[in-house]
């Protein structure tokens, strides 16, 4: 409890932020998410199946989008002054039971305090300690906590294809969940409005039922040694911004690159091109060795699909990765955004 929201975790955060996520990788993240929000509003006005109206709109809603990275705004947790304002209410007591009863009652006095008043749009839900990402749909908002911007998903050192492949693919994810099957219900200020007309939400629906069947037909292999199939509904919102994610992203670093011109090479992997290691670092990004009774059990509760899901599916589902490898198919399987 002292490293969570309600516990001493931005004065611990202050320090974690000064020797791990310097000014510079905030920057650049910074641009990185600009970068991506643009590739994806370029992959909106080209779809076919959405009306004008509608992608005027979406437009509008990813220009709205803000991002907060790294630290939150309340409290300022690069100023001493405001981090001892913040905690000046908490009484340090000798006692592990007392003192999680002295931030519990700063926390609801806070609320209290709070009520009446603007929200503030820059606080966090979790410590920015926390190694993820996530979509706010009620704000409109992204949130990358800097304990998730480090090695090896994220380091200022990476050429563009590795930094576009991981992080960027992760930004490109959440920026897609504000137009998943749930997060198209709230318009750019974060409100649940009927924003979508009719032929567009029809046409929507169809091109998620590729996704569903795709994901249904993915199995993984059980404790007993049979093989259990992905919930391709229960999973759909993730399947759709893991697709859009990967794509958005892999758009903006093949933007930058012909602006910026081409990263060096990596040493021992001359085999392969940019495009290639692009797609080999989204890989890399789930790559994880689950037991295989916790998959079973992920695989029944989790909304997000099991880590070979991710990486394989949303590749299938992107015309980058079929052409960098050359695939006899190139047109993607399931597309959305």
């Amino acid at each position: 409890q002292f490293i969570g929201p309600t516990g001493l975790t931005w004065i611990l955060s202050r320090f974690f932020v000064d020797k791990h996520f310097t000014p510079e990788a905030n920057k650049l993240t910074s641009d990185l998410v600009q970068h991506i929000k643009d590739s994806f509003s370029e992959r909106i006005e080209s779809r076919g199946w959405a009306t004008d109206r509608v992608k005027k709109a979406s437009i509008e809603k990813v220009e709205a989008m803000q991002k907060i990275i790294g630290l939150p705004t309340l409290p300022d947790a690069v100023d001493p002054i405001a981090l001892r304002e913040y905690y000046s209410d908490v009484q340090i007591q000798p006692s592990l039971a007392l003192n999680a009863l002295s931030f519990a009652k700063s926390k609801v006095n806070s609320n209290w305090m709070s009520l009446g008043k603007p929200f503030n749009r820059g606080q966090f839900v979790l410590s920015t300690l926390t190694a993820n990402a996530y979509h706010a749909r009620t704000l409109n908002q992204i949130v990358l906590f800097a304990g998730f911007q480090q090695f090896p998903i994220y380091d200022v050192e990476f050429p563009s294809y590795l930094l576009y492949g991981g992080m960027g693919s992760v930004v490109g994810h959440e920026i897609t969940h504000g137009f998943d099957n749930t997060g198209r219900n709230f318009d750019k200020t974060g409100n649940a409005t009927k924003w979508w007309d009719k032929k567009s939400i029809e046409a929507f629906e169809e091109k998620t039922k590729c996704f569903v069947e795709q994901y249904n037909n993915f199995t993984i292999l059980a404790p007993n040694g049979t093989n259990v199939h992905v919930n391709g509904t229960l999973t759909l919102d993730e399947n759709i911004a893991d697709a859009g994610g990967v794509s958005s992203s892999y758009e903006a670093w093949k933007k930058w690159e012909n602006e910026k011109g081409k990263a060096k090479n990596l040493p021992g992997m001359q085999s392969f091109t940019h495009e290639q290691l692009f797609f080999i670092k989204w890989g890399q990004t789930w790559c994880s060795n689950i037991a295989p009774k916790l998959a079973l059990t992920l695989l029944e509760e989790d909304v997000h699909s099991p880590a070979p899901a991710r990486v394989l599916l949303p590749l299938k589902n992107t015309v980058g990765f079929n052409r960098a490898f050359n695939c006899p198919k190139k047109e993607p399987i399931c597309e959305l955004w």
